[in-house]
């Protein structure tokens, strides 16, 4: 009997040994293509309210070209146009802060909702600021309505091309957000220069009549995208 058990306890690690259940093995492969981003399916989302990555940085630079044209020399607009003093001009300029960060609010409220409307008027609403000081800024009501709005879409239109970017770009959205975030600086340094060739050859004014075309061409290249059939989109 006591040999019996013996052989029954020396057996027992065995059978614990060959009924222990093997980890489950998970397929890497499966599982890095599940994670990648479905191509074809944000391809599909543009037509719900997602611009491809082209349209939306041709409307980030020309936006913020047009924007920086005219706003770089904003301070001797308001002087020399509008006949504002220094001291009106700087109460001014703090306007046009807090109208931005209204219209940020605003923005972070609508953008998950309605991601094209947005940009649409956040682009839109930037054109008519720039326009409307180029046409009515000697009026000094008027220049300051329309630099509230301008000053309320600056922030906006960033705000809504990086979230294009973050809703549907292939691969890594690292390298798309970079890609916006350097056309938004190329569209600084080329709104600056192209004000500056302005500036001397017609005056101050006519750099928001330039910035404001620039960027009703924005615009114009949201409009078109929807025009055009979905497969001609990229």
């Amino acid at each position: 009997i006591a040999r019996r058990v013996n052989l029954e306890l020396q057996s027992e690690p065995r059978k614990i040994i060959q009924e222990k259940p093997r980890p489950k093995c998970v397929p890497i492969n499966g599982d890095a293509q599940q994670r990648q981003p479905d191509i074809r399916s944000c391809a599909a989302r543009r037509g719900h309210g997602f611009a491809s990555k082209p349209i939306v940085l041709a409307t980030t630079t020309l936006s913020v070209t047009g924007a920086f044209a005219g706003y770089t020399y904003i301070v001797k607009f308001l002087g020399e146009v509008s006949g504002f003093s220094q001291g009106r001009v700087s109460a001014l300029l703090a306007v046009s802060g807090v109208s931005g960060v209204v219209g940020v609010s605003i923005t972070g409220a609508l953008l998950d909702r309605h991601p094209r409307g947005t940009l649409m008027t956040a682009v839109a609403t930037q054109a008519a600021g720039l326009l409307g000081l180029y046409a009515a800024g000697s009026s000094p009501v008027a220049a300051v309505a329309f630099l509230a709005l301008l000053g309320g879409s600056l922030g906006p239109v960033f705000m809504a091309t990086q979230n294009e970017m973050l809703r549907c770009a292939p691969g890594r959205t690292e390298m798309a957000l970079a890609a916006n975030s350097g056309a938004y600086n190329a569209g600084i340094a080329a709104g600056a220069a192209l004000g500056g060739l302005v500036l001397p050859l017609t005056g101050v004014r006519d750099t928001f009549a330039v910035g404001g075309l620039l960027t009703v061409g924005a615009c114009a290249v949201l409009i078109g995208e929807r025009l055009l059939p979905p497969s001609a989109r990229a």
